[in-house]
């Protein structure tokens, strides 16, 4: 089974700290492009889906807050 990097970790963070892929590509010098992999990356491998998202905005699921709780944990 695949590990999750520290580095998609810290995108999926960043994304809901300022719920915003743009602003979290931004802030973290990455083009939207490697931001929304990596948070479809996370979501394949826990096999849920973390955000919801539209082309204005981006929702966390009950799943993500799950996640992003315990990614603050750890």
């Amino acid at each position: 089974m695949e590990t999750i990097d520290f580095r998609t970790l810290s995108i999926f963070v960043t994304t809901c700290r300022l719920m915003s892929l743009t602003r979290c590509a931004d802030e973290m010098s990455l083009p939207k492009s490697t931001v929304s992999k990596a948070i479809s990356k996370l979501e394949e491998h826990l096999q849920t889906r973390l955000l919801e998202r539209s082309t204005r905005s981006i929702q966390m699921t009950e799943a993500g807050q799950v996640i992003l709780g315990r990614a603050h944990k750890s």
